[in-house]
């Protein structure tokens, strides 16, 4: 992941980084070296947006200028969650469906993602 970041990095690109376990906020079901993972994606500006699944209930939180989004499931639950994410220049739009919200999620970088100089 360290290459990579450093990669985007250089070639001046924005990082959305998926993975289904969380590792911000602070939670249960955190990855086992979740701290480790979030001192790395600090040290790089470049990523903007850090989706995962697995706590079931959802969450949301920004932290040094990254979004952490945690997608509801529908193990415990008949209703359907699931969404759509829609890349603009300055935002992330979340069009939640079921029990998962819609949201947009602003950005501030001068680099839009996918951007290469």
């Amino acid at each position: 992941m360290d290459r990579q970041l450093a990669s985007a990095t250089r070639e001046g690109q924005g990082v959305v980084v998926f993975s289904h376990f969380p590792v911000y906020p602070v939670s249960k079901y955190n990855l086992w070296n979740a701290a480790e993972v979030r001192a790395l994606i600090d040290s790089y500006d470049v990523v903007k947006l850090y989706v995962n699944g697995h706590d079931h209930k959802g969450r949301y939180a920004g932290r040094n200028g990254v979004h952490y989004l945690t997608l509801k499931g529908m193990v415990e639950t008949e209703q359907n969650a699931f969404s759509r994410l829609d890349i603009q220049n300055s935002s992330f739009q979340v069009t939640g469906y079921g029990r998962e919200e819609t949201r947009v999620l602003p950005y501030s970088s001068s680099i839009p993602l996918g951007h290469t100089p």
